[in-house]
């Protein structure tokens, strides 16, 4: 049992170590660029954040937007936020997936790496629940059943 408690307090510290180095001291001032080349501010409304890690050429990626633009619009303590894991060059190819999928909501560009290296993500589509502490709360790589559900209680834990 008290090994157990070792590690887990040992993986909590590494995530927060990772999520400090991905979102610096203060998540709210995190400075990002979406797909248009705009500034972004992640945590401007001290919401938590759902990180959607995408790439246009993910059929299981393309396939949770529905769901995910109902989660953004349903849950109004949530602030959803896609990562685009496309190569740089084909931002073009990442715009065009935004249309032709609707996705509702706003996605950043994962230059070069700076979200997803910290975070350890290497497989899509992968969702990160981040607290505005910037603590992670949850992670699931694709989507799972009564997500909807699983979110809320999460939000509403913390």
């Amino acid at each position: 049992m008290k090994t157990q408690k070792t590690i887990l307090r040992t993986v909590s510290m590494l995530l927060a170590l990772s999520l400090s180095m991905a979102f610096g001291k203060n998540p709210y001032q995190a400075q990002w660029t979406n797909l248009e080349g705009k500034p972004i501010s992640l945590f401007h409304d001290k919401k938590p954040v759902l990180f959607d890690f995408w790439a246009s050429w993910c059929v299981p990626c393309r396939a949770s937007i529905p769901s995910l633009n109902q989660i953004a619009q349903k849950i109004p303590g949530l602030n959803v936020v896609g990562v685009n894991a496309d190569d740089p060059g084909d931002l073009e190819m990442a715009r065009k997936f935004i249309k032709k999928t609707g996705m509702s909501y706003p996605s950043i560009l994962d230059i070069p790496d700076k979200i997803s290296e910290p975070l350890e993500v290497d497989v899509l589509p992968t969702l990160i629940l981040i607290d505005t502490d910037g603590k992670e709360l949850g992670r699931w790589i694709g989507e799972p059943e009564n997500f909807q559900e699983i979110l809320t209680k999460l939000i509403q834990k913390k």
